[in-house]
């Protein structure tokens, strides 16, 4: 009986075994032209912040005109607004650069829609290697990464990890100083030798004996990621391209981010997270010990840090920057003073992206009224999002909300503050 069951099982597994399902998905070996592609992406990445030292890359990125092959872009307009935002000023080079300043972002979709928008590979890698040489590289990098994570045509494309493009921006700027140091004085470097740089991790604070966490490179890579496959200024309805439940997945990985950190918290007896109050300063100091490419220090955030260091912007204002560039203004408190564009400092990222704490509770109050009330308005106002009838719909309108990002969700009404 034992010998008949045997048979029988064998059998059974024999036919549900996959490799004999003629439906079973077939390798592609990668040919010449694929191997080669990815070889031109490696190289427009090395050195990003320096000159392309490539010859082929930096004769054609000299020799492409834009505006002269405008037929080979989806949208002309893209081309025209690209060019003349360019003409104007972009983020120089060398300058550090951040997504989530509004100018800086503006730029940054411009760039974007030039690479996303171009009809065949041939005219996106012209336009890569065009603006590897005179685009901020942060910005470079940003767009570029993002338009190969969501361009059809490069899903096999392989990108360096961000942390080998911008160690400086994950690993602590003493360890990257011993690198340089060692790279420049020890004449016998070659590829075969191994150097090891002990990171120093003593705990100055009770907080920091976290850093292991809120530090970790491939966390912060992981959320990096994130952000190239959704980045905040894509409209699914501009571009036409669907992000299932692009806002609950926002707040689910927030959430999950939270609670483990909450988690880490009580493994080391430390008190829990307290409620955020605009009026009371931060006890919590942080300093993230990281340097620009350019050697200015990251901005840390000093012990009892409070309001009142917001209301400092040269002693007049503060810049409140359109979404989408339309207008750049001077806000005083009671009226704008005329167009104003904004000056890059070769230090900090620029510090013009303020709002007083009252207009960030009157859009914290706008959500908690749009909760209670079931429902959040269309970017037009005429549309209501429900958020009880549906819930896996509701939990992603919420997210949506919360994070400001490009979905047709009114913008200008709950704000976007945490991009």
């Amino acid at each position: 009986m034992r010998t008949a069951l045997l048979l029988v099982f064998l059998a059974t597994g024999a036919l549900a075994y996959p490799g004999t399902s003629p439906s079973q998905e077939t390798r592609i070996i990668a040919d010449k032209q694929f191997l080669q592609r990815q070889n031109d992406f490696l190289r427009l990445l090395v050195r990003i912040e320096q000159p392309n030292y490539y010859e082929d890359q930096v004769t054609l990125g000299n020799s492409y005109d834009i505006e002269g092959n405008i037929k080979n872009y989806k949208h002309p307009q893209v081309v025209k607004q690209f060019l003349s935002a360019y003409k104007k000023g972009f983020l120089p080079r060398g300058v550090p650069y951040s997504p989530y300043y509004t100018t800086q972002s503006y730029e940054t979709k411009l760039l974007f829609d030039l690479f996303y928008y171009a009809n065949d590979y041939d005219t996106f890698y012209k336009t890569a290697v065009w603006a590897r040489d005179r685009i901020n590289a942060g910005q470079f990098l940003y767009a570029f990464s993002v338009a190969t994570f969501l361009r059809e045509d490069l899903n096999d494309i392989v990108l360096p990890p961000p942390y080998e493009i911008y160690p400086y921006l994950f690993v602590d700027a003493d360890v990257i100083q011993k690198a340089y140091e060692t790279r420049m004085w020890d004449q016998k470097l070659t590829s075969q030798k191994t150097y090891v740089f002990p990171a120093n991790y003593t705990v100055h604070t009770p907080e920091q004996v976290l850093t292991y966490f809120t530090e970790d490179v491939g966390l912060s890579t992981y959320y990096l990621y994130h952000y190239y496959n959704y980045p905040t200024f894509f409209n699914s309805t501009e571009y036409g391209v669907h992000f299932d439940r692009r806002g609950e997945q926002f707040y689910y990985k927030i959430q999950q981010l939270f609670a483990r950190y909450v988690l880490e918290r009580l493994s080391y007896d430390l008190p829990e997270v307290q409620p955020f109050h605009y009026d009371k300063p931060f006890q919590t100091a942080y300093n993230p010990n990281l340097r620009y490419a350019n050697g200015q220090e990251v901005p840390f955030r000093p012990y009892e840090y409070s309001k009142r260091n917001l209301y400092n912007y040269n002693g007049q204002g503060y810049y409140y920057g359109n979404y989408y560039g339309g207008s750049n203004e001077y806000y005083t408190g009671n009226y704008y003073i005329g167009n104003y564009k904004p000056t890059y400092y070769y230090g900090y990222t620029n510090n013009y992206d303020y709002y007083y704490p009252e207009d960030i509770k009157s859009y914290e109050g706008r959500i908690r009224d749009g909760i209670d009330f079931g429902f959040f308005f269309s970017e037009a106002g005429q549309v209501k999002y429900p958020l009880y009838d549906d819930y896996l719909k509701g939990i992603h309108y919420l997210g949506d909300i919360i994070e400001g990002n490009g979905e047709p969700v009114q913008r200008r009404f709950y704000g976007a503050i945490y991009q």
